[in-house]
């Protein structure tokens, strides 16, 4: 039971610590205020990293090892 809850806190805070550290410098996805505005881009934010993420992990413009080796051997 330990190590569920232990894999499940840390899948937590993947989830919001992955877009934070990824945010562009200039743009801060932090909330500076506890405004409802601020907490929406927030959860926007997270919100669409993740959707980007995802399209990215499943996109079939991917390049496969076989590819690389077809267009390597002719």
């Amino acid at each position: 039971m330990k190590i569920v809850a232990i894999i499940v806190v840390v899948v937590i805070a993947l989830f919001f610590l992955l877009p934070i550290l990824n945010a562009p410098e200039d743009e801060s996805i932090i909330p500076e205020d506890m405004s409802a505005g601020e907490i929406g881009k927030f959860i926007g934010g997270l919100f669409w990293y993740w959707i980007d993420a995802l399209k990215a992990a499943f996109s079939t413009s991917i390049v496969m090892p076989t590819t690389i080796l077809t267009s390597i051997t002719g």
